[in-house]
């Protein structure tokens, strides 16, 4: 058995926001921009939930991103809150085997982690995020 850090708890959590946004985007979406806060909780079988304190509850298998880590996981849970620009905290509580515990804090922006991901909607959030530099470049192009 690996032994499982702050900073591998900090990606598990990246990680399942991103297979969130792959399982339904949509519903993902209205929970993280439906209030202040949201939670996510993670069981021992991998099933996860992202529910948000205004409505909305996502439940799906996060049993690819919890077998990467390599740990027997008992229970995960994870809070929320919308920060300053994109910017989203979180605080999550790892239960791991013989009771271990592991907890980490951090922020992430969210507007980056979508960019990092693959598939349609990633792809066109990095045409969007350099769409003023390609018009510009182009019409210097055009006055030249």
């Amino acid at each position: 058995m690996s032994v499982f850090t702050g900073v591998e708890a900090k990606i598990t959590v990246l990680n399942l926001i991103q297979l969130a946004y792959k399982h339904d985007k949509g519903a993902t979406a209205a929970i993280v921009k439906s209030g202040d806060s949201y939670f996510m909780s993670v069981d021992n079988k991998g099933e996860v939930t992202l529910t948000g304190i205004a409505g909305g509850r996502l439940v799906f298998s996060g049993g690819k991103v919890i077998d990467s880590i390599g740990i027997k996981l008992n229970k995960a849970t994870v809070s929320f809150t919308n920060g300053d620009g994109g910017d989203i905290n979180f605080d999550a509580s790892f239960e791991i085997a013989r009771g271990s515990k592991i907890r980490v804090k951090g922020t992430f922006d969210v507007f980056k982690l979508i960019q990092s991901c693959s598939g349609l909607l990633c792809h066109a959030a990095r045409l969007l995020h350099g769409r003023d530099e390609v018009i510009r470049r182009a019409s210097e192009e055009a006055l030249q």
